[in-house]
């Protein structure tokens, strides 16, 4: 019970969702739990938006959810539009019910400087550098783990419905060994969001058990 929360108002279409949501610091991406979904309607609201999947969805393990664009999101007197979000169809965990909303993520949170007042209750928010930057919506279909120092590459960890990767094979829990004939080992965690961010196509190498094999295709926006 020691979550801090603050409160947000997002515009979807003609539906204005309104409440606290979890700052969660640890967490890449943000989300609306499964009850507001259902309570709003978002699968037939959110007219454009894919599935995603994964087996490690935090404590409760597999997990899935639709990621689609907001028109709008504002938090006390700043707004950002065009904001990348999700909505989880889980039955349970932390994305299930509750009282609060949903989650506020890193890619919201990185846009400001952030300060927490514990003692006083107060959380802070100042833009930074990155406040202006556009939104880009997820180009990749799959997510990854950097396990290098312990697995030896990058562990596929989740995967979009009907994205090339997925199409061309990729699967849940193979090591990436190589991008582009680069080893992974060498891309360093800071930057492989840049990295991937040059790249117009892809010839991953991956280890599934004791076998190698090459997954390539384009990179475009899924959205």
């Amino acid at each position: 019970e020691n979550y801090v929360g603050i409160p947000l108002t997002m515009k979807i279409n003609e539906v204005v969702i309104s409440g606290i949501f979890i700052v969660d610091t640890g967490y890449p991406v943000s989300s609306l739990t499964s009850s507001v979904s259902e309570i709003y309607n978002l699968k037939n609201v959110v007219k454009q938006k894919v599935r995603y999947y994964t087996d490690y969805g935090g404590i409760g393990g597999e997990s899935a959810s639709y990621d689609f664009i907001v028109d709008s999101i504002q938090i006390s007197k700043f707004n950002l539009s065009n904001v990348n979000m999700s909505f989880s169809v889980d039955s349970a965990g932390l994305l299930s019910i509750g009282e609060y909303m949903g989650i506020i993520g890193n890619d919201i949170l990185s846009r400001f400087n952030v300060l927490f007042d514990f003692e006083k209750q107060k959380f802070y928010l100042k833009p930074n550098k990155n406040y202006t930057i556009p939104f880009v919506f997820d180009r990749l279909g799959f997510t990854y783990v950097d396990r290098c120092k312990t697995k030896g590459g990058w562990i596929v960890t989740g995967l979009t419905v009907n994205s090339e990767a997925e199409k061309q094979g990729l699967k849940i829990d193979d090591k990436i060994i190589s991008v582009n004939d680069i080893p992974v080992a060498e891309v360093l965690y800071r930057t492989q969001n840049e990295f991937f961010m040059r790249l117009k196509k892809v010839k991953i190498v991956v280890k599934r058990g004791e076998e190698l094999k090459v997954v390539s295709f384009k990179l475009a926006p899924l959205l």
